[in-house]
């Protein structure tokens, strides 16, 4: 810590007892009040609960499975996860800081799992950034790294693409603008959240995101086709469309906007009273 160290990411922290973590943490505060430590607790909600105060925040596993089994196998809809965002949100109150993500060293990369689909990652990583927890990418995710196989040390871990010709440009800009988006709206991932549309096959979802007098609404459509959804008080409208040629449309009206969001697609959208942000990318607003 002398050295400028800001903090550690702690692996396997199950794997000591509690009163371990108390003195390490105690002593490590003692060197620098502002250290940060994230432990990899991979275990049940209530042993990730018990890390409180012994750690600064500890890496969220149960979101990471619910969002691969939403977004990358199609084993859940978003119904189920709708609900388990819901009650993995109430009883991880008192939980220390939650640290999310959506694949690591130690399971297969999510684009394997979702067959290489892209339009599956960026509905994914739309669904992790909506979050209260800060999100942490894992190394090449963001450029498209994947693998043919199952888990394994050699693919997992493979070297980063360096050669920049190898690089999913569209989706690292994607990545670069939703990025942004959510540091720009970090008080919106912070507040209230609601469902707001749910379809009766729990295909296509909608939820809003409250803070004081500003909301921001997230929308996903996992169907068979495009869907149009009516929402109140939205202004500003980010999607997964990106530079592919199919933008999602607004359409501005008096008291609501009409969304409609092609199918495997994900889009916020947000209404800001005194703080209006420009387009980030891939909108159409059409005449109301």
């Amino acid at each position: 810590m002398r050295h400028g160290i800001d903090g550690f990411r702690l692996d396997h922290v199950i794997g000591h007892g509690m009163d371990f973590w108390v003195e390490f943490q105690n002593a490590l505060e003692e060197t620098n009040p502002e250290a940060v430590t994230i432990g990899e607790a991979a275990d049940t909600p209530d042993a990730m609960r018990r890390c409180r105060n012994r750690m600064t925040s500890v890496l969220d596993f149960p979101p990471a499975r619910a969002l691969r089994l939403t977004f990358g196998t199609g084993d859940w809809s978003l119904a189920e996860l709708d609900r388990f965002l819901t009650l993995h949100e109430h009883y991880m109150k008192d939980a220390p800081l939650l640290t999310s993500f959506l694949d690591n060293h130690g399971m297969d990369r999510f684009l394997h799992t979702a067959a290489q689909n892209r339009d599956a990652l960026k509905m994914a990583v739309l669904c992790l950034f909506k979050l209260p927890a800060p999100p942490v990418i894992y190394y090449g995710t963001e450029l498209g790294m994947s693998h043919d196989h199952p888990i394994g040390d050699a693919l997992v871990h493979a070297n980063m693409l360096w050669n920049k010709a190898e690089w999913g440009k569209e989706l690292l800009e994607f990545f670069r603008a939703l990025i942004a988006f959510r540091r720009s709206h970090i008080d919106f991932m912070r507040g209230v959240r609601r469902r707001i549309h749910l379809d009766s096959a729990g295909s296509v979802y909608g939820c809003q995101l409250t803070c004081g007098s500003g909301h921001l609404a997230v929308l996903f459509n996992l169907s068979s086709e495009s869907r149009r959804i009516k929402v109140k008080a939205i202004e500003h409208v980010f999607t997964t469309a990106a530079a592919d040629g199919g933008a999602d449309a607004a359409i501005i009206e008096a008291e609501a906007v009409r969304i409609s969001v092609r199918k495997c697609r994900g889009a916020y959208g947000c209404h800001v009273f005194h703080n209006l942000i420009n387009f980030l990318q891939g909108v159409t607003l059409l005449p109301g």
